[in-house]
């Protein structure tokens, strides 16, 4: 990445930066003017144990975890709902990396948050509520 450019488009609330990119072209088939959609990879996991964000309660705080996050997590199981402590890693927008603290294979509780969604209705705008990638 050689610069990103200081004057931002926005478009549907989403604020775009024009950014030069180095990359190869010997094969001469990129040309001036166009564009793309890049992403940057800033972790990888795979293969790991993982639940829905939205199993995920309130943040624990603690300095010295070296597991990653802490969160509280409502687990079901034939005693009732137990509350525990669980260790995230990756945490992309729908899943989270579990590391510690709940068994491959537990039911956990959501959250619906159906006031969120309420909150985020536009109807001037067709891709509201759509799930960006």
């Amino acid at each position: 990445m050689r610069q990103i450019l200081p004057t931002p488009e926005v478009i549907n609330n989403v604020v775009l930066y024009d950014v030069l990119v180095d990359v190869d072209n010997q094969d001469r088939q990129l040309m001036t003017g166009m564009s793309t959609q890049m992403f940057f990879v800033l972790g990888r996991a795979e293969q790991v144990p993982q639940i829905p964000v939205a199993a995920l309660g309130a943040r624990v705080r603690n300095e010295d975890n070296p597991y990653g996050a802490a969160y509280r997590v409502k687990e079901v199981t034939g005693q009732g709902v137990q509350e525990k402590i669980i260790h995230v890693g990756l945490r992309p927008r729908r899943f989270a990396e579990i590391r510690d603290g709940v068994a491959v294979g537990a039911q956990l509780q959501t959250v619906a948050r159906t006031d969120d969604k309420d909150k985020k209705k536009d109807k001037g705008n067709p891709a509201a509520g759509v799930p960006r990638l």
